[in-house]
This record gives structure tokens, sequence and C-alpha cells, in this order.
């Protein structure tokens, strides 16, 4: 099964259900702030969302298991 997001993404998506900004998600993983928005940008796409909120909740029935 091809993975639909990278490692890179999944720690982001992490760290956004922990409640960090893009600041902090970029001193977190040592990244940009710049590359942090890029790649949200690219998870937003990816999860057909328009907002942090929205990809939260989107990931959170994967993250908890719960596929129904």
């Amino acid at each position: 099964m091809t993975k639909i997001i990278t490692e890179l993404q999944e720690k982001i998506i992490y760290l956004l259900i922990d409640g960090k900004n893009n600041y902090e998600i970029a001193e977190e993983l040592d990244i940009s702030f710049g590359y942090v928005k890029k790649n949200l940008r690219q998870l937003f796409k990816k999860f057909n969302v328009s907002n942090r909120t929205q990809l939260v909740m989107a990931v959170l029935p994967i993250k908890s298991g719960n596929y129904d």
C-alpha cells in the first residue's frame, strides 16, 4: 500500500494535534517556517481541507484507528 503522506508531514500532523503553531513546529523539527507552510498546503490538498482544524479533524479517525 502506498503511503499518502511523508514522514515529515506525519510529524507535522502530530504536532498540530498537540496544539503547536507553525513557528513551534518549525523549531521542533528544525526546518524553516516556510517549509512548514508548504507542507501544510500539501496536506490541505491531499485531505481536501482548507484549514488546520479541518486537517486535524480529517486525520483524527486515522490516528485513533477508527475507520467507520
